[in-house]
């Protein structure tokens, strides 16, 4: 399987599946393209070539699948409730799929509720913009306020992590 490299600061850190290194590389330059882009990674120590997809977007994401409840709200009064699959995770935003038709569209603003799956199943309640619905009402949605530390930074990377770093580091 492929790494997916996550860029920081034009860079990207790829691990050899061979003799275990890390390498940062610089890849400005492919964040031009509009298409998907696959590098071929030599390691410099060991010569080793293999494949790693280059993943552009701001914020790794995580895979989750957990219950929660969006709510929309019109002059202060809430107008549509229902549960959601929360699929992804990330400081930015999130992917959910919602369990009936929903009646938002591109633009509205929604609150996410849900649980993660820690230990202290912290709530997590957020106001956010739908951003995009896809094929298979798979909604994603970007919060309003992204917080760099806090119970999803502490969720997606652990206590002792810094997320800056952690975007930057291979998934």
């Amino acid at each position: 399987m492929n790494q997916k490299l996550y860029v920081y600061k034009g860079k990207t850190t790829f691990f050899c599946s061979t003799c275990r290194k890390l390498t940062t590389i610089m890849v400005a330059d492919f964040l031009k393209h509009k298409t998907a882009v696959n590098l071929t990674c030599e390691c410099p120590v060991c010569g080793f070539s293999q494949t790693a997809l280059l993943e552009r977007r701001n914020c790794q994401r995580k895979e989750i699948m957990l219950p929660g409840v969006y709510s929309r709200y019109l002059n202060g009064k809430r107008i549509e409730k229902a549960q959601i699959l929360v699929m992804e995770l990330s400081l930015s935003g999130l992917r959910f799929r919602p369990h009936m038709e929903p009646g938002f569209s591109i633009g509205d603003k929604i609150w996410i509720r849900f649980n993660l799956n820690d230990t202290e199943k912290t709530l997590i309640k957020k106001e956010s913009l739908v951003v995009n619905i896809n094929p298979g009402k798979k909604v994603g949605a970007a919060f309003q306020v992204m917080e760099t530390t806090g119970p999803i930074g502490t969720f997606l990377f652990g206590s002792n992590r810094d997320p800056d770093r952690a975007n930057s580091e291979i998934a």
